[in-house]
Order: C-alpha cells, then structure tokens, then sequence
C-alpha cells in the first residue's frame, strides 16, 4: 500500500498493529461488506456513510448497502459511530476527545467511530463534535487514498483499485487544535462546507473574537455619555467610523461589563463575549489613557496601548466573573497592543481567552528574518500568561488575490506550526484565499496542518501536486512553486513595505520581472502528459496565468507586444473572468455583473428641457445606468475617463430579464456599442472605479442608490433630473462632501421652473432638504461651491420618489410606473 501521509505526534495515539489477517474490503467489483450505522446516526455520521459509500464505489466497483443497526446481516461490517455492533465488540469511546475517533479491525468487521453531537446539539463549549465523520474520512484518505483537492467533483481524485485490502488497525486521533477555521475560501457555499468537512475543519470550543466596541457602545450613547467615547486633541470626539472608547471611565466597563452578561446569559451556546477594540488608531487621549500608553515598538511610530487595552480586558473581566462566573471573554492582542507592556503587568484573567494576532506577519512578511525574530518572542512572551491562547493570522495570503498566482509558502508555514504546538495554542483562524482557482493548493496545505501540525506543508504540497496534475506534471509544477517561491521571498526581504495587500508595486517589482520565467515553467507542466481531470485542474490555474498576463501588458509592466500561447484579447480575457463554475466563483472580486434586473416598465416622459450638446456624467463606484431606445439601433457609451478599477474598471450590460448582452472593459477612449431592441430597457452596470461617459442613440437614467443607498458624483458639474410621482407629499435630499477641502453645491429647481432649494457644503458636511411633493421631474444641477474643489459628492434621496434620475431633459425616463 501507497505510504500514507501522517506523521508522528504528541496527543495522537497511531495504529498499533498487530498481526490479523488483511481484511478484503472489495475484490473484482463485488464486496461481503455492509455499512452499519445507528439507527438515529446525526447527519454528520449520514453524510460521511454516503461519502464512504460513494468512493468505496468509484474506486473498486463494488457497492455497500448502508444499512442501521438494527438490521440483521450475515455480512462483513464497516461499522459507524456507537452502533450495537460496536458496543457488543466491546469498543467504546473512552480516552477519546471532542472531534477525536477510533478506527479498530476486530473479527473480520471494521469499527470507525468518534465523539458525536446529535441534530441540533452542541458541545459544553458551543462548538460540534463530528468525530465518526472525521474518522470516515481520515480512512478514506489514509486506507482508500482518497483526496479532496478542492471543491467539488473536479476535486476528488480516487484511485482505481481491483482490490481494496485493510490491515489491521487499531488506531485513536483528535486534533491538536479544538477551533480551526480557514475563512475566506467562499465558506458558504455548499461545495466549500463539504470540502471543509473532508478536511475535518471544525471546532468543540467556540471562540467570539471581532472587534466589538462599535457594535456594543453604540453612536447613540454619546448624547448621554460623551465622556465614555475618545478624546482627541481636547474634546470627546462624536463617534463616526471605527470610533474608539474612554476605557478608563468606570462606567463605560460597567456598561461594557453588563452588556457581556447579558449576552452570555441570553445566548449560552455563544460561550465567549468579544470585548476586542474596534480596528485602526484612534486611541482616546485624555490624560487617563495617555499615561497608560508604552513607547513606541521598534520599526513604528506610534505608541503602543497594550497596558490601556489589557487593563480594559482585566476590569471587564473582573466584574463578569462575580456577576457571571460561568462566563467566558475573549479579545485580540494585535497591532498597537500586541507588543507586552512596559507598566501595568502582563496578567490575564482566568476567565479571558485571548486571541493573538500578530500583524507584523502579515502576508508572507515571515520570508523576513527579523520579523520570525519577533514572531517568536511575542508567542512566548504571551503563552506565559494564559492557559487559553488562541491564535489569527493571515501569513500567506495577499488579496485581492483572483488573477494573479501565489505561492502556499511551505518554508512560513512549517515555521509557524510548531510554534504554536510549542506554546500550546488552542485554536486557529487562519485566512485562506477565495481565489480557488489559483490557491487550492494553499487552502488545502493549511487545511491539513491545522488537523495535524505536526505535518511538513512541503511534504503536503508534493502530494498535492503527485495527485492534481499528475507525477510528470506534478514534478514540473512542483518547480514552478519553488520558483515563484524564491520570488516571493526575495521580494518580501528586498522591500519592506510589502505587506498582505496587492499593489501596483508588486504587481510590477515581482510579477513583470519574473514572469516570462514562471511562464516558461508553467508550459513545460502543460505539454506533459495528465488525465482529463488533471487537466482541466492545471486549466484553472492556466486561465489565472492568462489574466495575470493580460494585466501585466494592458499596465505597461511587459510590453504591449508581447505575445505567448498564454496571449489573450480584451475580449477573450473578459469571457474568462466570466466563465461559471457550479461550486465555487472562479474569479471572486474581479467582476462584478451587478444586481438582479427583472422586466420593469420604462417610457419615455414629455420633454423638459432641450438636449444638451453631450448626456455626460462623472462617477466613482458602483453605479448602474438605464438605457432605452424608443426606437432602437446602434447605443454608443464613450468613456472620457476611467481610472481606479479595483483592479481595473469593467461593465456589464444586460436586458430586462437578466440576461448579459455584452461585457467588458470601460476603457478612456474606447466606445462601446451595442445594438438596442426598440422598446427595450437595458442595465449598463459597473461597480468600481473613477468614470466618466457619454451616452448617445438612447435616453439614459442613472439609478441613485445603486451604492450604499446613495449616488456618487465625482469631479465635475452634472444635472440630472428626478421623478416624483403623484401621491408625494413631501421628499428628502441631502447632499454630502467632505469639507473643508471638498465641498459641493446643489441647486433644486421644481417642475414648471422654480427654484426650490440651495444646498452648499462650505462649512458643513452635509446639508439636507425636505421638499414638497410635486408631480414631475425636479432639475437637480450639482456644481461647484464658492470655496473647496468639486470633487467626491454624495446625493441621497428620498425612497418615496423614484430611485432613476435622467440624464436629457429632452427624453426624460418615467421607470416602474
């Protein structure tokens, strides 16, 4: 049998084998098995039986009945969970942890069972136990040589087998960890959940750690308590954004205190209560505080707060354990109060489990020695002081991270693991990358060491690699990732200043300089010989390879001549980035074709003005444009400016009934065109970017709150014009900027020619108006105020009107009436 890929490690108990006869599992397509479970199995313990039965089937032909355990049967067993069977055999349960299993052969049967929590159950701690699952599926792996590479049926690679044998095993594991999450890999989906189940992702002990300041010190305190939230430069600043609190103030922490009460008590199964600031700076500076600041760390400019943060967490902390001794806090030790303070002390409560995120690491920053130097002594330093640390990272991720090719950086991960065996770190929440496509093979290494730290990720990816492409192209991908490895370590030693987020810097210093290398590398594991399977895996990285290209040459970065079989057009790219795939977005984030259109009724309304010379409008973020023809023919949008796409600027339109007609790049200079259906309303959507257009051969609407509730002008003069329609008493509009150096003026001119408003944002942020309701298209002219540039501008109205503002005055839009 093929060497299995488990190691060696503390708390795990391996197979202790003795000498029973092989047990033939299947042989020649037929089997004397049957699958066993109780006769009130949870789903999990279902689910994983299908599972079995299922690769059982695909690898030898043979097919299991699955059947309860109260059938009678004369055949050989795979039993599942706490059945009869395996209480009459005499196996049970003991020593076993949450989420752990035992796997034993006894009298020619095979017994698989773990720790399980019913339907709807859950462990003292909040979390599930799937134990008999995660035993299913480390037999699989292990004995059938099963591997979920990735999500979905293009994920599942099973070797043909005539005969399945099982030595004898006698064999009990849990994981390290009791919480082990990987977000960001698409979670929700359904493909995803059962690739995370295959993985035996999971936890027994839940843990609440987001930053919760905001979300528990609401903005409508401060009427009544301005002294609980920040002082900057002399004042208790309003609370906007990522506000800060006075954690020093005695009743804010009582308050803070009451608030984790009552929400462990209403919600027990929650078992921790997040008292974790909210992120960025912005600490209060009153004179209580400041003399709870520590200098600054080596390498920053700004003080360090750890003695203010770890005294909040000790006062809360200290009030819930007499009011609620049964309760549980959490909190992080991150950014500005993640180095251990100087004054105060380091200790924490008994009942605080504190979650260390050490942002210095953040997206391969670990290639750089100095950085492991401080990695290793924040862990230890801070496992002195608790016996329930848990641990956040994101080490090896970059983001956005679609269309372009990473690195699973095996050297950084096979750095941090032992150390959080070593500092006994209970739980991890490691961020995987949503760009499937491009970063299975690095969900999948994580994956694995967070069951099993005591892995070499190295090791994990040459298995990966053997089993996704193939040994021939296996080996020439596994020389492409030691390549763009180096690469990345270079680059991360060389410049300081790179960090988790994509840049255009990187994108430049490390991607067009090594490209055509990486290239070179990838056609070579491309011409060897694959399956279909294998093939249509290195597809996916290939169509990445392809985007990455096309950015490179449409930046500037290789020249705009420069062709390879990875070349592609505009157009050709924009189909890729579009293709659809059944279990997971193939490029999260890179295109965006906007919400649902559904049939709505659209004519066009009596003339109130004469046309302009040009139906032009300057945009920034998600917008949504209506565009009909009366007539149809040949619409034309001309860009005039386009900049700033996240990462690049594209559109998509589509018809009334969701349809997508064309798509692509809003390029400055570039017309784009398509022939509209007479009578026909058309979605031209974009969702990023700094954008100007012009529109002819349709009249055109923008929708005014297609971002956030609210429309988003930016840089130049613009009238549009706002239906109201009859049975309107009164509507609302607000303008906003953000003063002083940005400011706006909106003047509101109401049917039949009167102005009815002056709006100006020269000394406040926002000014609002409440207008009566008239049947008609109100003018709303946005120009530029008399001091402060015209730049970024808000418009909210009312949802009583009509969310579509025309552009001509000449074809104004009624829509859904």
């Amino acid at each position: 049998m093929k060497k299995i890929l488990a190691l060696p490690l503390a708390g795990f108990l391996l197979p202790a084998y003795s000498y029973a006869a092989p047990l033939t599992v299947a042989s020649q397509g037929k089997s004397t098995f049957s699958i066993v479970l109780p006769e009130n199995a949870p789903s999990s313990v279902q689910q994983s039986a299908k599972e079995l039965q299922k690769d059982i089937q695909i690898s030898t032909g043979a097919t299991l009945p699955i059947v309860t355990d109260n059938t009678t049967t004369n055949s050989s067993l795979i039993s599942l969970g706490q059945t009869k069977q395996a209480t009459a055999a005499g196996i049970n349960l003991s020593n076993v942890q949450l989420e752990g299993f035992r796997i034993v052969t006894k009298n020619g049967n095979i017994y698989i069972l773990g720790k399980d929590t019913k339907n709807g159950e859950l462990t003292a701690e909040g979390g599930t136990s799937n134990g008999t699952a995660n035993g299913v599926y480390t037999f699989l792996e292990d004995y059938l040589e099963v591997r979920w590479l990735m999500p979905g049926q293009l994920g599942l690679d099973i070797p043909i087998k005539s005969t399945f044998i099982v030595n004898d095993i006698n064999r009990t594991e849990a994981p390290f960890f009791i919480n082990r999450r990987e977000p960001y890999i698409q979670n929700s989906l359904p493909s995803v959940e059962q690739w995370e189940d295959h993985q035996k992702l999971g936890y027994s002990f839940r843990i609440n750690h987001s930053h919760n300041w905001t979300q528990t010190v609401t903005p409508d305190l401060f009427k009544d308590h301005p002294d609980w939230f920040a002082m900057i430069d002399g004042k208790r600043v309003p609370p906007s954004g990522r506000y800060k609190l006075e954690t020093t103030n005695p009743e804010l922490v009582q308050f803070f205190a009451n608030k984790a009460v009552e929400a462990l008590q209403a919600h027990p199964q929650t078992n921790t209560f997040s008292l974790s600031p909210s992120d960025s700076r912005g600490w209060s500076e009153s004179p209580e505080s400041k003399a709870l600041y520590d200098p600054a760390p080596n390498g920053s400019t700004h003080p360090s707060v750890t003695p203010l943060i770890l005294k909040f967490y000790r006062d809360v902390a200290d009030i819930v354990s007499h009011k609620y001794p049964q309760g549980k806090l959490a909190g992080y030790i991150y950014a500005d109060y993640l180095y251990p303070p100087t004054k105060g002390g380091m200790t924490l409560p008994d009942n605080f489990y504190p979650v260390i995120a050490p942002s210095i690491d953040y997206g391969f920053t670990l290639y750089r020695p100095d950085v492991q130097h401080d990695f290793n002594a924040l862990m230890q330093e801070w496992s002195k002081v608790t016996p329930h640390l848990f641990y956040y990272d994101l080490p090896n991720t970059i983001t956005p991270n679609s269309g372009i090719v990473t690195p699973p950086a095996p050297e950084i991960l096979n750095f941090i693991f032992p150390r959080l065996v070593k500092n006994n770190v209970k739980g991890v929440y490691i961020y995987g990358m949503s760009a499937w496509g491009q970063t299975a093979l690095s969900n999948y290494i994580l994956a694995k060491m967070m069951w099993n730290p005591h892995l070499d990720a190295a090791q994990i990816q040459h298995d990966w690699l053997m089993r996704a492409y193939g040994p021939a192209a296996g080996a020439a991908m596994e020389t492409f990732y030691n390549k763009l490895d180096a690469h990345f370590r270079d680059y991360y030693r060389q410049n300081d200043d790179a960090h988790y987020t994509f840049t255009p810097s990187i994108l430049k210093g490390l991607y067009a300089v090594n490209y055509p290398e990486l290239e070179q590398l990838f056609l070579a594991a491309k011409s060897q010989q694959m399956t279909s399977a294998q093939q249509q895996r290195l597809a996916l990285l290939e169509d990445n390879m392809i985007v990455l290209q096309w950015r490179l040459r449409t930046g500037k970065y290789l020249s705009i001549d420069y062709q390879s079989p990875l070349t592609r057009t505009d157009d050709e790219v924009m189909e890729i980035l579009l293709q659809k795939n059944a279990d997971f977005d193939l490029f999260p984030g890179m295109i965006d074709s906007g919400p649902t259109t559904k049939p709505i009724p659209v004519q066009i309304g009596s003339a109130v003005g004469e046309a302009p010379p040009k139906i032009s409008v300057g945009l920034r973020n998600k917008t949504q444009v209506l565009l009909y023809s009366k007539t149809g023919g040949d619409v034309e949008i001309l860009p005039f400016r386009a900049s700033g796409g996240k990462p690049f600027i594209s559109f998509t339109l589509k018809d009334n009934h969701n349809q997508i007609v064309k798509s692509g790049l809003v390029t400055r200079g570039q017309t784009i065109t398509f022939a509209a259906k007479a009578g026909t309303p058309y979605f031209f959507y974009i969702n990023s970017g700094i954008y100007g257009f012009n529109v002819r051969g349709a009249a055109a609407a923008i929708q005014s709150n297609a971002d956030g509730g609210r429309l988003h002008l930016f840089g130049s003069p613009a009238t549009l014009y706002a239906y109201v329609p009859s049975g309107v008493s009164s509507w609302g509009l607000t303008l906003a900027t953000a003063i002083p150096g940005e400011t706006g003026k909106v003047i509101v001119t109401a049917p039949g020619g009167k102005i009815a408003a002056e709006l100006a944002t020269t000394t406040q942020p926002t000014k609002s108006v409440s207008l009566a309701g008239k049947e008609g298209f109100w003018k709303i002219d946005i120009s530029k105020a008399e001091s402060g540039v015209l730049d970024d501008v808000f418009l909210h109205f009312d949802p009583s009107i009509s969310p579509w503002l025309s552009l001509n005055p000449a074809e104004p839009l009624i829509v859904g009436q």
